[in-house]
């Protein structure tokens, strides 16, 4: 059997003489309700703006790739920005609660499980697992321990209905929908539900989701998908290692004797491993989410931790505004303000000018 094709792919070989056409759905039908006349505005608009998407391959001489960017960080120390990550552990183990309050930080810029959120932004949660209802009650629960309105919008979207990635009908409107939304981070939950119709311990079909996965990938989004660790104890992703040697970064979460939960970064793959964290889950309203101990929460970042370092560093070059600084170090410009204003207090920066002459400099 032939793989499945995805529409994103562009494919200039002849068909095989037995394969039969295939209908296209119109693309011009809204994502959301499917209607080709609909004007509901919170629907998402049509046709898709691809203007975020990546620049497509080019040959890059070994002086200009000397001008790259340095790798952007979604999560501190902890997840990169555009990258595949795996959230693994066993059945039940917490996965998803702890991956929703990464969702619910990153769309609101607050800090996760203690480390500063670099990319705020819209995420996607592809539901596979568990079904709306479970999931609506884990997401009152964590806004609610955020102190946030249950009728405030985070940008927190939900994509349901278990849709197959290897399965155009279904992976298309999805890839869509993300494309247009250019969401900061998409979660897959689960990996194996969303893996339907293909074998995950064949390195093969593992390579075909791995690429349908860059697709989601394809406005500089972290995908982070939630998978299990294999019956026998070990604390690798089940199935085939082609799912490991693609990833990222490998985060493990395993439970400890006391019943409090351990998260270990596993692989980094352009980075140092994060010191493990470890949390309870606390009971709020009809669910739990996950808490710090406390006097790791009250605690906060150290001063002069990685981000505070960069920043010094910089500012060691010349005076700069707090928008060079984002700019320069691809930050979100909230967090270089907050930082700012936590090293002047501390004495190790000072403002000189006002207005858009402002600028930060050493003391």
């Amino acid at each position: 059997m032939m793989p499945p094709r995805r529409l994103a792919a562009v494919d200039t070989s002849p068909p095989p003489a037995d394969c039969e056409p295939v209908e296209i759905e119109d693309q011009s039908d809204c994502p959301v309700c499917g209607r080709d006349a609909c004007e509901d505005p919170t629907h998402l608009p049509r046709p898709v703006d691809r203007s975020g998407l990546r620049p497509g391959p080019r040959l890059v001489d070994d002086v200009e790739i000397l001008d790259t960017p340095a790798p952007v960080m979604l999560v501190v120390d902890r997840l990169p920005a555009d990258a595949l990550a795996l959230l693994i552990g066993p059945p039940g183990g917490g996965k998803s609660i702890t991956a929703l309050d990464l969702a619910v930080s990153t769309a609101t810029g607050r800090p996760w499980l203690g480390a500063p959120i670099v990319r705020s932004g819209p995420v996607v949660w592809v539901l596979a697992e568990g079904g709306p209802a479970r999931f609506a009650r884990r997401i009152a629960a964590a806004k609610q321990h955020a102190d946030l309105p249950l009728d405030r919008r985070i940008g927190l979207y939900t994509w349901s209905g278990a849709p197959a990635l290897l399965r155009p009908v279904d992976f298309d409107p999805l890839a869509r929908a993300v494309a247009h939304l250019q969401p900061a981070l998409v979660v897959l939950d689960t990996y194996s539900r969303l893996a339907t119709g293909a074998d995950e311990n064949s390195a093969s079909d593992t390579g075909l989701i791995v690429s349908a996965i860059d697709t989601l990938r394809g406005t500089h989004a972290t995908v982070l998908a939630l998978h299990h660790t294999p019956a026998d104890g070990r604390t690798t992703p089940r199935g085939s290692s082609a799912l490991l040697g693609a990833a990222d970064s490998v985060l493990t979460l395993t439970a400890n004797a006391d019943g409090r939960l351990r998260l270990a970064c596993t692989k980094q793959r352009d980075g140092a491993l994060f010191a493990p964290v470890t949390f309870r889950l606390q009971p709020v309203a009809d669910s739990v989410v996950p808490v710090l101990e406390a006097a790791m929460e009250e605690a906060g970042p150290a001063l002069d931790d990685e981000i505070d370092r960069r920043i010094l560093d910089a500012l060691g070059t010349g005076p700069l505004s707090g928008n060079q600084l984002a700019k320069m170090l691809h930050f979100d410009r909230s967090l270089i303000f907050s930082r700012l204003q936590r090293l002047a207090s501390a004495g190790r920066v000072h403002q000189t000018g006002a207005g858009p002459a402002l600028r930060w400099r050493l003391s």
